[in-house]
């Protein structure tokens, strides 16, 4: 009767064992995955900033070359599939920008200076 208790025990140690190191493997995974999606977003968020800057430095080279149309100021847009954005400038072949970027820019003011404003419209889904 006595060696049947024994074996409970080492039993319900077994089991409470398996559970413990099966609950801190979740955590980890958890953890893991958690910083995973940061990271991931993270990156996702500097690229939609080069993206912008991207845009402001062809807007700056097409102004310097004189071949960007302010007299209707429309707002232009780079988009990584031209068919999906209307009125949008046509990427070349190894441009790699993943994000819509629109690009104003605005008339010469009394001074002579132009406003270039340059958005990128990111949203973050986990």
């Amino acid at each position: 009767m006595l060696r049947l208790t024994r074996r409970g025990v080492v039993l319900v140690l077994l089991l409470g064992t398996i559970l413990l190191v099966t609950s801190l493997a979740g955590i980890a995974s958890y953890i893991v995955l958690n910083q995973s999606r940061v990271g991931q977003h993270q990156v996702n968020r500097i690229k939609a900033h080069y993206a912008c800057m991207a845009g402001i430095t062809l807007a700056l080279e097409k102004l310097r070359i004189s071949s960007w149309d302010t007299a209707s100021n429309p707002p232009y847009s780079l988009c990584p599939d031209a068919s999906s954005c209307s009125g949008a400038l046509a990427y070349e072949e190894y441009w790699d920008i993943p994000y819509r970027v629109n690009i104003t820019i605005t008339n010469p003011d009394i001074n002579g200076i132009r406003t270039i404003n340059a958005t990128v419209n990111y949203t973050y889904t986990p």
